[in-house]
Parts: C-alpha cells; sequence; structure tokens
C-alpha cells in the first residue's frame, strides 16, 4: 500500500484539460455529448437557450454560421435565439461580435473555397523551396520519441485485442514522455504531451498515478493533459475546438512532444473504419495535428474481429503508419511484438509484466496497475498448432490440480 497525499496536494489547480484525484473518482460517468460531437443544429440551440454548454456550442454554432457564408449582420440578427436565462440581449450580441471575428481570422468563411491542391506557401517549411537537390539535402539519422521504438514526428499505431493492455502501452509511454523519464530503460524524447480519452477515462487516471507512485515522480513534473471526452477528429469543427484546446495549454517556449489518441473507433465519428475513403479521412486528420504541432501521434486501435494480428478496418490506416505494434497479453504479461518499422530496423519483442498498484488519499483507496520490464532479451517463438494445443492441456491439467497456483508464477509438472 502507498501513500501519495503530496502528489494529490501538489495538483489542487485544476487546468481546462485536468481535474484532481478526487474529482476523478467522484465524478459521474464520463460524458458522451459534449461539443466535440457532429454538431446537430437544432438540439444545439436547444441546449444553448437551456444554458447548457453555453459558450461551446455557440462557438461551434457561430463557426458553421460564418463557414455556410452569413454576414455579421445576419448572424447577430439571431442574437436573441441565443439569449439564455441571466444575460441580456446586449451581453450576447457582445459575446456573438467576438466569436465571429474569431471565426474570421481563422478562416472558416473561406474553407469552402479553398482549392483540393498543395498549398506550398502554407507548409511548414515555406521558406524553403518545393525541390533541392540531393546533394544539398543534409543526411542525418531518425530521431525517435521513444528510442529505438517510436520514431519522432511519426505517426504510429498499437493495436490489440479487448483487454491485452493496449492503454496501459498508451499511458505509459505518455508518462515517460510528459516526465522527460526513461520507457523501460528506453531514453525519449521529453515534451508536453496530450491524451485524447475516448474510453476508460477513471482507469486512465488511475494509471497516470500508479504510474507516478513507482517512478518516484511528483505530480508537477507530468507536462501531461488528459481530454473529458474523445474528438471527432475527421470533423473540422472538433479539430478546431482540440486545436483551440492545445493552444491553451501550451506555454510560447512550449513544444508538443506526443499526442495520443484513445481509441481510434472512439475518436472516428460516424465514418466507417473499413470504407478506405472514410480511413482516408482520419489519417488526414491526424497528419494535420501531426504537421501543425510538429508532434509524434500516438494511436490506440483495435485488432480484426477474426483475425487479431492485424489492426481492424481498412489497410489504409497502415500504410499511412511510420510504425505499428501488436499488444498482446498472456496471463499477467504484456508482449509488444513490432508489426511495421518504416525506416528503421525492427526492434525485439518486449515483454513487460502488470503489476498491482494500491493508491490511498485519505478515506479513498484506489486499486490500480503499473507495467515492469520483464527481460529485455526476450525473444518471442512462434508456437506450431500443434504446441498450443499440448500448453493448452497442460494449463488446464495444471490448474485442475493446483487450482489456487498464481496465474502469473511458472508451473511445472512431474511427468508421472
Amino acid at each position: 500500500m502507498i501513500e501519495f497525499e503530496d502528489h494529490v496536494k501538489a495538483h489542487q489547480a485544476a487546468p481546462i484539460l485536468g481535474k484532481t484525484l478526487t474529482d476523478f473518482l467522484t465524478a459521474s460517468p464520463q460524458e458522451t455529448s459534449l461539443p466535440t460531437k457532429r454538431l446537430d443544429m437544432q438540439q444545439a440551440m436547444a441546449s444553448i437557450q437551456a444554458n447548457n454548454h453555453w459558450h461551446d456550442l455557440t462557438l461551434r454554432l457561430v463557426g458553421r454560421l460564418v463557414r455556410d457564408g452569413l454576414t455579421d449582420e445576419d448572424i447577430l440578427a439571431k442574437a436573441g435565439e441565443f439569449q439564455c436565462k441571466g444575460y441580456s440581449l446586449e451581453q450576447t450580441v457582445d459575446e456573438l461580435r467576438v466569436m465571429i471575428d474569431g471565426a474570421r481570422r481563422k478562416g472558416f468563411d473561406q474553407i469552402k473555397s479553398q482549392p483540393a491542391v498543395m498549398d506550398i506557401s502554407q507548409s511548414p517549411n515555406s521558406t524553403e523551396p518545393l525541390l533541392k537537390r540531393l546533394s544539398e539535402i543534409r543526411l542525418q539519422p531518425i530521431e525517435f520519441l521513444v528510442d529505438g521504438l517510436i520514431p519522432a514526428n511519426s505517426l504510429t499505431s498499437i493495436f490489440g485485442s479487448p483487454g491485452s493492455g493496449k492503454s496501459f502501452i498508451g499511458i505509459d509511454v505518455a508518462m515517460s514522455v510528459s516526465t522527460n523519464s526513461e520507457f523501460h530503460g528506453r531514453p525519449t524524447k521529453s515534451g508536453k504531451t496530450i491524451y485524447v480519452a475516448g474510453e476508460g477515462y477513471n482507469g486512465l487516471v488511475q494509471r497516470g498515478y500508479a504510474w507516478l507512485v513507482a517512478n518516484g515522480v511528483a505530480i508537477e513534473d507530468a507536462d501531461i493533459f488528459i481530454s473529458r471526452t474523445s474528438v471527432d477528429l475527421p470533423e473540422p469543427d472538433a479539430r478546431d475546438i482540440l486545436f483551440d484546446e492545445i493552444n491553451k495549454v501550451l506555454e510560447p517556449d512550449d513544444q508538443l512532444a506526443l499526442l495520443v489518441v484513445d481509441t481510434v473507433s472512439r475518436n472516428f465519428g460516424p465514418l466507417d473504419e473499413n470504407q478506405t475513403a472514410d480511413m482516408r479521412r482520419f489519417v488526414a486528420a491526424v497528419d494535420e495535428i501531426k504537421d501543425k504541432f510538429g508532434c509524434t501521434v500516438l494511436l490506440i486501435h483495435h485488432s480484426g474481429h477474426y483475425d487479431k494480428s492485424r489492426a481492424r478496418g481498412s489497410i489504409a490506416l497502415k500504410a499511412a503508419l511510420d510504425a505499428e505494434f501488436l499488444v498482446e497479453k498472456r496471463d499477467s504479461s504484456l508482449f509488444i511484438k513490432p508489426t511495421k518499422m518504416k525506416d528503421v530496423e525492427e526492434p525485439k519483442t518486449l515483454k513487460l509484466k502488470l503489476q498491482p498498484i494500491e493508491l490511498v488519499n485519505g478515506e479513498v483507496s484506489v486499486k490500480s496497475a503499473v507495467l515492469e520490464l520483464v527481460n529485455e532479451d526476450f525473444v518471442s517463438v512462434q508456437l506450431t498448432e500443434k504446441d498450443q494445443k499440448n500448453l493448452a492441456n497442460f494449463i488446464t491439467c495444471h490448474r485442475s490440480l493446483y487450482p489456487d497456483h498464481p496465474d502469473d508464477e511458472d508451473r511445472s509438472l512431474h511427468r508421472d
């Protein structure tokens, strides 16, 4: 049992994307209809008039109206529809003016007329010519976010079956990067980290705190922010809200090192993962995030329904990835197996073990777990179908003879 009141006391001022541990543990179930979902105009207006998420919903609706070509006067003429109890019409008009100006500064009124071609002047390297002679291009090694595993400024995916521990890996990587710590002996490139949590919100927070305690890191040293809900990344409105939130937490000299999307399906919006066109739209969205902030995007994804050795959905996702890893769970051990490394040598399979940990804050007790490296030199062996049947028979026999034997300890039987 581990005491960590000092960590909690240091985390009293909650930012937009953060809360205290007590808030997380006592909160009602996570909302899934926050304004990071596809905008239902009629429902949004009803919520605005009821003063429910007024600012966020009004911001999105004004952006939509600007995008649809309405003039300032057209929008301000609707001020009465946006007015809610406790606010005068004049106050509402003032708020709408600010939002209209913001939407026009961001170019919402130009989105529909943008040509579907590459605009060199808007590229990250706009001061450079489009074409350069090879001899003028500097040769340099691949930079890593996690040494030998995850390239920096890359699109990387971790996939596995439900309960395989893929989110454990995601939060482990995120905590390591956000605290300038090693990931199981591998150096990381530190920087601010954003975790877009589409599911398992409270569990992620608990694992984050457990990681801090197990690694002896103070909460104020964890430069990580966790979203309250999922984000429909293919939707421009949702991305705009996410970009605004990220910019609010970035200091002038900050570098966003990592953005984790957990899971792909929960942040895919109403699109179909199996449709190539829809998957390409999702990839374009995460590429926009990666290019805009110069960060690595780490996707947490599910394995296929029938073929567990590949990720679910269109193959267009794997084609776009720089690195991909399969996570498998056997008893309390997790195996991280590389399935794609685009430009670097493929690393060995990693074997990690889940270690339970109990966190205590006053009268609140929380059980969680952390990951520990089992054997850095572990080599994965592919069992034949006959080996798998023999192993299954052995485990069934052992469990029938020794039902109380812990699953995470070695098993052996006498030949007799």
